[in-house]
């Protein structure tokens, strides 16, 4: 059992109680035109609460602290949202449930393997080689899109706008540049830097940072940059107390401002969209596709085996066709891609898949103090296809740099 189990346990269940208080009082009343309804059913709250409570007491199963704090996040992040969905949500599906809940218990075994790559020696000095490449990467976005920068996007304003804009502007060549950038090179360069205090480096990279999240004004890049300083101290366990204290936060001081207020921009940014969007979007994906399986016809990988009847991408169809709102990019993630590609089956290769990207994690032996990139590729699990997780948003790109470079080991 990993120390100081009990604690973060505790904070998962007030965690639970803001998301739940969250949801009921201010979520599906101010939200309801757009889907989120609220209908009390005392046996789907005794099932949720059940559930949340049994995947709970798995924390005391689990062995490493490394996929202890994955654990915890997917947790809270993705399957606390959807059991709270499902309580609350008339006709909502359990299949998604089951694909999350099925990972979680699968990390616990992962978490329980020992076999780990024989260690290596990290190159000293990286950063010297790093520093001008991150520069020269960053030209081609300065060249092209300097002019359309909205400082407003700073304070999450007109963002739609500016996404919609980028969405034409944008081109292939800063499109790839983009991930390994923003989520590997520059969280990188910036970590290091922090650690030897060099203040000016860790700032014109933070203002690098914000530059290309200006640059289509994606908030994933911002999650990025707040991931990177919220999990950049401390161990794995103190990295998850503080993760949860913060949705604690947002979900109870959320909830009072709108009291006060009327304002739910807290709960509306950073608490509906983040744990109650997916869940919502994985219904309609579910329902839509279930005994109409795609079998990855929808994807690159595949491999144009079966042929497509879709007339766009999937997640434009689902938001324009299926849902009928027109420029709505219906983005979810890997779990909703297993079944709607092969129904269960689908579900448990993409849990299986999940888990050994994390088993792969754990055996390379990362330093902690990079946790906060990792964090940023649990968040895409719920938001992206495979074929764009790994390569668009650079999973691919991240397991090689992190063998080279993030392992917790001595320099050369």
């Amino acid at each position: 059992m990993i120390k100081n189990a009990q604690k973060v346990i505790i904070w998962q269940m007030i965690a639970i109680i803001g998301l739940n208080l969250a949801y009921v009082f201010v979520i599906s009343d101010r939200f309801s035109y757009m889907g989120f309804t609220f209908t009390f059913n005392l046996s789907k709250l005794l099932v949720g609460t059940v559930i949340l409570t049994i995947m709970l007491l798995l924390n005391y199963l689990i062995k490493d602290k490394f996929i202890f704090a994955v654990w915890n996040i997917m947790f809270i992040y993705l399957f606390a949202g959807e059991v709270i969905y499902y309580q609350y949500t008339k006709h909502s599906s359990i299949v998604q449930l089951g694909t999350i809940a099925m990972t979680l218990i699968l990390l616990v075994f992962v978490s329980r393997t020992k076999k780990v790559f024989s260690e290596n020696r990290r190159f000293k000095h990286i950063d010297q080689l790093l520093t001008p490449l991150s520069i020269i990467l960053i030209t081609p976005f300065i060249v092209l899109y300097y002019r359309y920068i909205d400082i407003k996007n700073l304070f999450l304003i007109d963002v739609y706008k500016t996404r919609a804009l980028f969405r034409h502007i944008s081109t292939p060549l800063t499109g790839y540049i983009n991930a390994p950038l923003v989520r590997i090179i520059l969280p990188f360069l910036i970590v290091e830097n922090m650690e030897r205090r060099k203040w000016f480096k860790v700032t014109l990279f933070f203002l690098m940072i914000i530059y290309i999240y200006l640059c289509g004004a994606l908030k994933s890049v911002f999650m990025g940059l707040f991931a990177l300083l919220l999990f950049y101290k401390g161990d794995y366990v103190l990295k998850v107390v503080n993760f949860l204290k913060a949705i604690s936060f947002l979900t109870f001081f959320g909830i009072l401002v709108e009291a006060i207020s009327g304002s739910v921009f807290l709960l509306d940014s950073f608490i509906r969209r983040v744990f109650f969007v997916p869940p919502y979007l994985n219904n309609i994906y579910i329902k839509y596709f279930t005994g109409n399986y795609t079998y990855m016809s929808h994807s690159p990988l595949g491999l144009g085996l079966v042929e497509s009847n879709l007339d766009r991408s999937l997640s434009m169809y689902v938001g324009e066709v299926v849902m009928g709102l027109k420029g709505l990019n219906a983005n979810v993630g890997l779990f909703t891609e297993g079944y709607i590609s092969f129904g269960f089956l689908g579900s448990i290769i993409f849990s299986m898949l999940i888990c050994g990207i994390f088993l792969y994690i754990k055996m390379i032996k990362i330093s902690p103090k990079y946790f906060g990139i990792v964090f940023v590729y649990i968040y895409y699990l719920n938001t992206s296809f495979l074929s764009t997780l790994l390569l668009t948003h650079g999973l691919f790109l991240f397991l090689v740099f992190s063998t080279l470079f993030l392992r917790h080991s001595a320099s050369i």
